[in-house]
């Protein structure tokens, strides 16, 4: 997705996970304790700045 296609909220939900000292090391170290925390269902399907994240960088990991 396009980020300019999202909205105001989710630009900045997503800038805030996307900059996000433990986001980043999760996306990064996905295999980590923190990893795999972050990227688990209970996390990754219910956290708006994760998804709005994951819209906004899909190429990110």
């Amino acid at each position: 997705m396009n980020p300019s296609e999202l909205s105001a909220i989710e630009k900045a939900l997503s800038f805030v996970c996307h900059h996000c000292p433990v986001c980043s090391h999760a996306r990064s170290h996905p295999d980590s304790f923190i990893g795999k925390l972050l990227h688990n269902p209970l996390h990754a399907d219910h956290c708006p700045a994760w998804k709005a994240e994951q819209k906004a960088y899909p190429t990110s990991k």
